[in-house]
Parts: C-alpha cells; sequence; structure tokens
C-alpha cells in the first residue's frame, strides 16, 4: 500500500488537493466587465466608508475638545453633535436678541 492510498483509506483525515505552480508562472484570468463593475463598486463603497469613518474621528475629537463627551456608537457621536450645533444656534439667537435690545434701548 503506498503512502496516498493509506492516507485517502483513513477516515480520520479528509481528502484535499494540493496544486503546486512554479512561482514563474503567471495565471491570466478573462474578467468580465460585471467583475470589473463589481470591484470598482466595491472599491467606491470602501473609500465612502473610510471617509465616513475619518469624519466621525473628526466630529469625535472637536466635541471631545469642547468639553462634550463624544464617545460611543457612531450613532451617538452624530447625536451629541446634533445636540452641540443646535445648543449653539440658540446661544447665537439669545446673543443677537440681547444686542438688539440694547441698540433700541437709550
Amino acid at each position: 500500500m503506498t503512502a496516498s492510498q493509506s492516507f485517502s483509506s483513513s477516515s480520520s483525515y479528509s481528502r484535499k488537493l494540493i496544486e503546486i505552480r512554479p512561482k514563474e508562472i503567471i495565471l491570466h484570468t478573462h474578467t468580465s466587465p460585471l467583475d470589473h463593475k463589481r470591484k470598482r463598486h466595491a472599491q467606491t463603497q470602501k473609500h465612502q466608508r473610510d471617509r465616513m469613518k475619518a469624519a466621525l474621528e473628526v466630529l469625535a475629537n472637536t466635541l471631545e475638545a469642547r468639553g462634550v463627551g463624544a464617545t460611543g456608537t457612531k450613532a451617538e457621536v452624530v447625536e451629541l453633535a446634533v445636540e452641540y450645533i443646535l445648543g449653539l444656534q440658540r446661544e447665537v439667537e439669545g446673543l443677537r436678541d440681547r444686542d438688539s435690545e440694547r441698540s433700541e434701548s437709550p
């Protein structure tokens, strides 16, 4: 019995096929336009995810620098940013109202 026969006859081992290629051989495969489109779409999506992640990190760091605890999920960071921006808008409106009241009184 040869080594390959004993290997294939053993029930504890599953049969595995190994293909050995010399390093000099370059395999060329035909890619369809659909494959190219899928690859380009996947790259575009990854680029968008990377941009979103970087923007969220900048947002979280900016909020953290302003004293707003911006740790948590991405949604929590965005929610905190919205609350912070709305608070700033209210503050600006209050200052404008106060300024207009001062300028109107003699």
